[in-house]
């Protein structure tokens, strides 16, 4: 090596040792272009090795041979031998030629392909020493010597040297693995001490030195490097902590650190660390052990985070939750509750407070157990809308609110509030927090107040518009009057007048009925001590009748007064009495009827039907109305009546006989007469039908014709008898007049023979019989 460099520095030629595989054993003079270029990229180091290997072979021995490689530098080689055998090869080289000019065009884009820094690279190739021949042939019979030299020293020399080359690279390989484990080290530990985690490392199998990060010192305020391990020699052993378990301080074999250096994982530990100022701190975390590359126990290390908080909040939560409680179930006029709704549709109860019992009368755990309970005390006409409500909520995620009345095990009726707002958890499932609230008093101050706020508008109204109101009353067709309450007549509107005349201030009773004193019969005034208004009929010696409405009155001034307004309902009272007396009539008509009387509207739904109908078909009434007529008419009549149907839709009325089915499926006879309705609009309304029972008619029909073929048969039987019997009389009276002198005329004889015929005709022709009239 000595020779190597002081020829280097000699004649600044480069040179190295190869072995036969182109690994490099020493060097001098190595140029940058290939350290930092050529050797450093893949492909040209590839490059390189491959051109030193190839060129290198069939060089004789004390010879050697001029190359450029495959990256355009020249290199010369020489072999090396030893006892015969080719064990390596000189190389020098890393030159160009001073007479050769530099092709920067090439090496440039040499830089461009590999990826070199241009700039770089040609600093590099500058660099590169240029020789002459005669200094390349000067240097090489240098190597060549150098070479022989080489060859008479022993293989193993070469070895040695060798040896102590892979010696220095191996030492100087651990001083930089050295570096990069104390590198990462030092970032291990600045990531511990940075992290917000409590970590601790077992140094070894028995946990005799426990230390911790940055943070687990601060949590018991000691330095760091502080020894924590509660299992360390006596005078080791740390005061100034203790580990605790659910209240039990944990002896030192049973701590987390000392655990995992045993080989055992510990998973979720909570622990409490008391420090010897008495501070408490909850903490949660795991626990691994700690082996070397052979598998064997080296120590462990545990991570803890300081739930402190937590626990406290989750104290916190409980006392809340507790208060909540205590609060929800002492509401006075609430309850609070919790709903369930899953995926699939089914729902229940989470939570029911106990104060639901005293507003309801049902036990929170019955409600929980059977939410169905609670659904059985809400009327059925408000279910609908309650499902309604709870489907939209879960769908909108909207507030659920809802009043709706209630029914009491012992039968009072509460007015109730629903009021819950959803949230929609990761599985789907649906969850309502709400709160029930008694809100009977409230509705019933909120009817109190609308009846309150009703008067207070009519008295307003009274008041604002007094002179308005006594100009209504003025145009009204009926007697008004406003009476004091000593009966003076205060006010009185024109028909008023015109009946009795001008009042004049004077007593009602004198001015209306000539009496001295009030009338008896008066019940105008009981509105004075009811403060309620009053209806009664009043009827005069002249025999009309008045619908009279006695009302309280306020005057502006505040006075109390009755307005009496007196309608004439003489003749109506008497068109009243008639029409009580044609619709009793046609009552009974319809109900005595012997046709049932029945009204459908356009979809041929029943809407009204008479006794007759539950006489006839055998069902009750509550069966009938509503229903289509088509379950009570035998099928085969069916197509008939709905294009009977269509004719009533045109307005035309039609009779016709109809078919129908009794309860019990027997058939029954009917004569239909249908007449069409219409409203004023001249829309189809429905049909109006009589149905006579025509069963028996029927029957009788039926019999009739059977007793009718049976009568023409002995009819004709008789007749053919007494024909032939009246033939052969009118023969033998043909025969007594056929001699006589006296008969001046003929026409007896033909009459006679026309007797003749006819019954002859009668005689040989009995099919004809039903065409001859007896009558």
């Amino acid at each position: 090596m000595c020779i190597r460099d002081s020829f280097y520095r000699l004649v600044h030629i480069p040179m190295a040792l190869f072995d036969l595989k182109g690994n490099v054993l020493v060097s001098a003079g190595w140029q940058d272009i290939c350290t930092k270029f050529h050797r450093v990229n893949p492909e040209t180091c590839k490059y390189c090795i491959e051109s030193d290997q190839k060129l290198s072979l069939n060089v004789a021995p004390g010879k050697y041979k001029l190359y450029k490689c495959r990256n355009n530098i020249w290199d010369v080689v020489t072999p090396i031998m030893v006892e015969g055998q080719h064990i390596g090869n000189i190389f020098s080289g890393q030159f160009l030629f001073e007479d050769e000019p530099l092709d920067y065009e090439l090496f440039r884009s040499q830089a461009r392909k590999y990826g070199f820094n241009e700039e770089e690279y040609i600093k590099a190739l500058e660099k590169i020493p240029r020789l002459s021949r005669e200094d390349i042939d000067t240097g090489m019979a240098f190597f060549m010597t150098f070479a022989n030299m080489i060859s008479q020293l022993s293989y193993s020399s070469i070895k040695l040297s060798q040896s102590l080359a892979e010696r220095d690279a191996v030492v100087e390989a651990l001083q930089e693995r050295e570096k990069r484990e104390k590198a990462r080290s030092d970032e291990l530990a600045a990531v511990l001490d940075a992290v917000p985690v409590a970590v601790y490392t077992t140094h070894d199998p028995q946990a005799l030195k426990i230390t911790g990060n940055r943070l687990s010192c601060k949590w018991l305020r000691i330095p760091p490097g502080t020894n924590l391990s509660k299992s360390a020699l006596e005078g080791e052993k740390p005061e100034f902590f203790k580990l605790f378990k659910d209240g039990v301080e944990i002896p030192p074999e049973k701590m987390p650190s000392q655990l995992s250096a045993a080989g055992i994982e510990v998973n979720d530990c909570e622990l409490d660390i008391v420090s010897a100022d008495g501070r408490i701190r909850h903490v949660l975390g795991n626990a691994r052990p700690l082996r070397d590359e052979n598998g064997n126990l080296r120590g462990s290390i545990s991570a803890f985070i300081d739930i402190t908080e937590r626990k406290r909040v989750e104290e916190a939560l409980r006392k809340s939750e507790e208060h909540l409680r205590l609060l929800s179930d002492n509401l006075p006029d609430s309850a609070v509750y919790q709903y369930t709704l899953d995926p699939d549709g089914s729902g229940c109860f989470q939570y029911v407070s106990a104060g639901i019992e005293r507003l309801i009368g049902l036990n929170s755990r019955d409600i929980l157990n059977d939410p169905s309970i609670l659904y059985r005390i809400i009327p059925s006409q408000y279910m609908g809308e309650l499902i309604e409500a709870g489907v939209r909520s879960a769908h909108e995620l909207s507030d659920f609110d809802m009043e709706l009345p209630v029914e009491l095990p012992d039968g009072r009726l509460k007015w109730i509030r629903l009021n819950s707002r959803p949230r929609r958890l990761p599985e789907g499932r649906t969850i309502w927090d709400g709160v029930l609230t008694d809100i009977t008093r409230l509705k019933r101050a909120e009817e109190v107040l609308r009846e309150s706020e009703s008067c207070r508008k009519v008295a307003e109204a009274v008041d604002t518009e007094r002179r308005r109101f006594f100009d209504v009353l003025e145009t009204l067709p009926v007697m008004i009057a406003l009476l004091t309450p000593d009966h003076r007549i205060a006010f009185a509107n024109r028909p008023f007048r015109e009946m009795f005349g001008n009042s004049g201030n004077r007593h009602c009773f004198e001015h209306c009925f000539r009496n001295n004193e009030p009338c008896d019969s008066c019940k105008a005034y009981k509105i004075l001590e009811t403060g309620q208004p009053y209806h009664w009929e009043i009827t005069t010696p002249e025999g009309r009748v008045f619908d009279t409405y006695n009302l309280p009155f306020i005057d502006v001034d505040g006075s109390r007064m009755t307005l009496e307004m007196d309608i004439d309902i003489t003749e109506r009272k008497a068109a009243e009495e008639m029409l009580r007396d044609s619709e009793e009539k046609y009552r009974n008509i319809v109900e005595t009827a012997n046709e049932i009387i029945l009204i459908t509207d356009n979809e041929a739904v029943i809407n009204y039907a008479n006794s007759k109908l539950v006489d006839m078909l055998e069902y009750p009434l509550d069966e009938v109305i509503g229903k289509p007529i088509w379950g009570f008419i035998s099928k085969e009549c069916i197509p008939a009546v709905r294009q009977n149907l269509e004719k009533r839709r045109q307005g035309i009325s039609e009779s016709y006989e109809l078919k129908l089915i009794r309860k019990d499926g027997s058939p029954v006879w009917t004569f239909l007469n249908a007449k069409p309705l219409f409203d004023r609009n001249g829309s189809f309304t429905g049909v109006m039908s009589m149905l006579t029972d025509i069963s028996k008619r029927k029957e009788a029909e039926e019999a009739l014709a059977n007793i009718e073929t049976a009568r023409k048969k002995e009819i004709h039987h008789r007749i053919k008898n007494n024909l032939q019997v009246i033939s052969s009389l009118l023969d033998l009276q043909a025969d007594q007049f056929k001699n006589r002198e006296d008969i001046k005329d003929m026409e007896v004889l033909s009459a006679f023979r026309e007797s003749q015929d006819l019954s002859l005709i009668h005689i040989s022709e009995p099919t004809r019989q039903e065409a001859i009239s007896y009558a």
